[in-house]
């Protein structure tokens, strides 16, 4: 595979996770406001973290996917799907993760949010606009 065929797979990959992630997020979570709500319901009914609800499901497809690799190719689910899924969840994990960590170190003054200092910024430096201390220059 040389750069610009890997460069296509990655895009082909990054189109098909957007349109799993959105599947997902109209079938399990039902809800616009909160994208981990069936990860919530399901952490209050098992007495877990929303976290450790999603890593069980990550662990599922890794489990399938580390099956196809020592040679059981005949699951019921391809394995395409189980890394698009597995892709998936990592990004929900990273993404409450980061979001519980904003959560914490965010507070409002005068209608304004303010972050704490020291936290990475969720936006990465890409929005001009960000009030994180870490993006202020």
């Amino acid at each position: 595979m040389n750069h610009p065929e890997m460069t296509s797979f990655v895009e082909d990959i990054f189109e098909r996770l957007r349109a799993t992630r959105a599947a997902g997020q109209d079938e399990y979570a039902r809800n616009s406001e909160n994208v981990f709500a069936n990860f919530d319901r399901i952490a209050t009914l098992l007495d877990q973290s929303r976290e450790e609800v999603i890593l069980t499901y990550l662990m599922k497809h890794l489990d399938g996917i580390i099956s196809h690799v020592r040679g059981h190719v005949g699951q019921r689910e391809g394995i395409e799907g189980r890394f698009d899924d597995l892709h998936v969840y990592l990004l929900l994990l990273q993404a409450s993760i980061v979001y519980r960590q904003v959560e914490r170190y965010t507070f409002t003054i005068d209608a304004s949010e303010v972050h704490v200092a020291g936290l990475p910024c969720p936006c990465g430096g890409a929005d001009e606009t960000c009030v994180f201390p870490s993006c202020q220059t």
